[in-house]
């Protein structure tokens, strides 16, 4: 049976470009918030902002505002984005667009947005037959180097977030169909998490939201898993893990266990959020912290309030001397590198991770140490070995995601032309352990069914 090759458009529309975007900025020093939905109650979304990109300094947050378009727009999409600005509080705006309207005046408004700190950017295509888009405006914009992005990794990155887009909406269709309580409050949590920037537009809000979402969502990995198992969804005081064997479903799952690995996710994107309010605090203006601590003597949802605490203190101290970049080596860690790492390449890992992150090389471990100091595991590290393999994985990484880190590493360490093809055979030659390949294969082939879902991949 032939298997049909998944690829990116060099083209990318709608939500494609969108993630293009977001993929591009992260590889070029930026930290981001995506798909953030504005809600009211009763009344769904009434709008969405892109990105909210952050470069973190040791010193302050320069946040920017984004919004991106692959097809018709007017001028006044861009007058909303001003409003979006000060509802949020953020200086900075940045509007990309795909296509021109009036040509003639686009380079007038280009200018004219400078009052409102707005930034109009092109990037079409220079040319009908260009097969590639313009990255020249937005390059310039935001001081991006696009020559030094590893081999491979925009593409993963690309294919990650297509596989988040694709879970959550095969658990939106499988909600609709089943109505379950336990996929109706996945949905909750889901847009929850991804609407804390609107809700809580300072990191003390932030701060709070987080601890609210923790408390009502808590445990409900395990929750699902029961529901799956025995028809009926437990709260979280009755069901606080997961049955003896199960764990191990879900690092070699199937597309049958999609809602227990989509929850997993948003737990993983949770914790990543808590890191974020962390670093913002710390470099933060005096006048605020006031605000953060007082908010952290008031958490007493769990030791969770501690650990925070306690987790400030570690990144402030001197082995941490490059935490402001900790969120985004994180969010590279997730999407580039699929949430582990090769043993056998453990040292060109580090050094991978470290020259996209910004992290000199010896404190990539000390970054990635950062989650057993505020979220401590009872015997355990959150980052461990795979019995048989020399694979090093984050506990509880969804298996698609691990599926995009193992085709990236089948990309990135073929060593030169001469290896052409799709197989990970010379990936292979480079491994031990006894089942570090087979489980690459098997995560590999997770991360395919859910992309196979998209429809804005090329089939071949």
């Amino acid at each position: 049976m032939t298997t049909t090759k998944l690829s990116l458009s060099n083209i990318p529309e709608l939500y494609d470009y969108e993630d293009f975007l977001s993929a591009y900025l992260l590889l070029g020093g930026y930290a981001l918030d995506r798909s953030i939905p504005m809600k009211v109650d009763n009344a769904g979304d009434i709008f969405e902002v892109d990105i909210i990109s952050h470069q973190f300094l040791p010193d302050r947050d320069n946040k920017m505002l984004i919004e991106i378009k692959s097809r018709g727009w007017s001028i006044d999409d861009i007058f909303k984005v001003r409003g979006w600005m000060d509802y949020l509080g953020i200086d900075s705006g940045v509007f990309i667009c795909q296509k021109k309207i009036e040509e003639k005046k686009f380079p007038l408004w280009q200018e004219d947005l400078k009052r409102i700190k707005i930034s109009l950017l092109y990037n079409g295509k220079q040319d009908p037959a260009d097969s590639k888009l313009d990255m020249n405006e937005v390059n310039g914009a935001f001081a991006i180097d696009n020559s030094v992005f590893p081999k491979g990794a925009l593409s993963s990155i690309r294919f990650a977030f297509h596989a988040e887009r694709c879970m959550k909406s095969k658990v939106s269709q499988h909600r609709k169909s089943t109505h379950l309580p336990g996929l109706e409050c996945l949905w909750d949590y889901s847009n929850d998490i991804h609407d804390i920037s609107f809700k809580s537009p300072t990191a003390v809000s932030r701060l709070h939201k987080t601890f609210d979402i923790f408390q009502k969502y808590h445990h409900l990995s395990a929750r699902l898993d029961y529901e799956k198992i025995h028809g009926s969804f437990p709260d979280a005081m009755s069901c606080s893990n997961f049955e003896s064997g199960r764990v191990k479903g879900y690092i070699l799952a199937d597309i049958d266990y999609l809602p227990v690995c989509y929850s997993l996710y948003l737990d993983h994107l949770l914790r990543m959020y808590i890191l974020q309010c962390c670093v913002e605090y710390i470099v933060s203006p005096k006048e605020y912290k006031s605000e953060f601590e007082k908010t952290l003597q008031q958490l007493n949802y769990s030791s969770l309030s501690n650990n925070i605490t306690t987790g400030i203190t570690y990144l402030k101290n001197s082995n941490c001397s490059h935490f402001f970049h900790y969120p985004r080596l994180w969010q590279l860690f997730t999407y580039m590198m699929g949430g582990f790492l090769l043993d056998d390449m453990l040292t060109r890992e580090y050094e991978l991770l470290g020259k996209v992150s910004g992290v000199p090389i010896d404190e990539v471990p000390v970054a990635l140490g950062v989650f057993d100091i505020l979220f401590p595991l009872e015997n355990s590290n959150w980052i461990r070995n795979i019995g048989y393999t020399n694979i090093r994985y984050l506990n509880m990484m969804p298996t698609q995601l691990l599926g995009i880190g193992a085709n990236f590493r089948r990309s990135y360490y073929r060593d030169d032309d001469t290896e052409k093809g799709e197989s990970y055979e010379a990936l292979f030659k480079k491994l031990s352990g006894d089942y570090t390949c087979r489980n690459l294969l098997k995560w590999n082939q997770s991360a395919y069914n859910i992309l196979s879902l998209s429809k804005d991949l090329i089939r071949t």
